[in-house]
């Protein structure tokens, strides 16, 4: 037999001893033992024992999934317990009631007082609704919480993994091998610009090294990186690379660090710029968020991809928020990030 038939009925057989065995401990004690001494009283007694908590396992079971799949614990808690509590309840009622006259109509010949049997059995069927209610509520909600701690660990996990994988792709060696080229070329035909581009260059990879063991920075320090490295790529390009910033930061605006750079370096990397037609780059922020935007012109040849792109972006902000990277393409490509507060 193969082995995943093994497991399932090894499984199903794990459940059927497990209501089995509670299905009897519990007929005897409504019976007060007698499921030991007469067989009638065990047969019928472990029967109905075993409908109710299969009526109540599962059937319960199955209204926390579907529960959980409409409304999450996470963002609405209150309306999740709520509905969870009422719902179960009037279940597990009913379903109580059902079994109990079923079983009353077949092993007792019918129900001689309805009104007193019906008041009597709500009563019991109230409580034990309410105790198994408990029971699933607390495991459902234990269950989502566990399942976010572990989602909220696996992106710490990542996060570091793209700190790694960042710092070392980021500014890649191609970007510093082009960055002395220029200056060497600098230095021999204008020496006062030179300077100013050896001074933006360790500029730069300061911040790099600044940045490395932070989670965020203000939205304020990432745009006066963005001005020192978008000087580097202008000195470059000489006319053939153009950036416009629209942006008001304050104080309590944050962002993931170089993100912004990551964007820009994107752009220059898979779009053609010329003199004659210069790659624009707009940096815009509307409300809560900082756009990115470039004109779509593919190079014919594009450069190999570094790794880091926006993959890890989009990643590194779900460790954050949970408002999502927004990206779309038509006749220009945008990444919108939120802002992080």
């Amino acid at each position: 037999m193969p082995e995943i038939f093994q497991k399932l009925f090894k499984t199903i057989w794990i459940q059927i001893l497990v209501v089995l065995i509670i299905s009897v401990l519990a007929a005897a004690w409504f019976t007060g033992g007698r499921v030991f001494t007469e067989f009638r009283v065990f047969f019928w007694g472990t029967l109905w024992s075993a409908t109710i908590w299969i009526t109540q396992w599962f059937g319960n079971g199955l209204l926390t999934n579907w529960l959980n799949n409409k409304i999450n614990w996470i963002e609405r808690p209150m309306r999740r317990l709520v509905l969870g509590v009422m719902l179960q309840s009037l279940y597990s009622t009913i379903a109580i009631l059902v079994v109990c006259g079923v079983f009353e109509w077949i092993v007792g010949g019918g129900i001689r007082d309805p009104w007193n049997w019906a008041l009597v059995t709500s009563g019991i069927a109230i409580k034990i609704s309410l105790l198994i209610s408990g029971i699933f509520t607390a495991m459902s909600f234990f269950s989502n919480w566990k399942s976010k701690e572990a989602e909220a660990e696996r992106l710490r996990a990542e996060m570091m993994s793209y700190k790694y994988e960042s710092l070392r792709n980021q500014l890649n060696p191609h970007f510093l091998f082009n960055s002395f080229n220029l200056l060497s070329e600098l230095v021999y035909e204008d020496q006062d610009l030179a300077v100013r581009f050896i001074g933006k260059l360790s500029k730069v990879y300061r911040y790099v090294l600044d940045s490395r063991n932070k989670e965020r920075v203000t939205l304020k320090e990432e745009l006066e990186f963005i001005e020192t490295y978008t000087f580097l790529l202008s000195t470059r390009f000489e006319g053939a690379f153009k950036v416009h910033m629209d942006v008001s930061p304050t104080e309590e605006q944050y962002l993931v660090p170089m993100s912004l750079q990551l964007l820009i370096e994107n752009a220059v990397k898979h779009n053609e710029l010329s003199v004659q037609s210069p790659l624009s780059i707009e940096v815009i922020q509307s409300g809560n968020r900082i756009s990115v935007s470039n004109p779509v012109r593919p190079k014919k040849v594009g450069e190999d991809s570094s790794g880091v792109g926006l993959e890890n972006i989009v990643s590194r902000y779900k460790f954050f928020t949970d408002d999502p990277v927004q990206i779309t393409k038509d006749d220009k490509f945008t990444v919108s990030l939120p802002i992080l507060k």
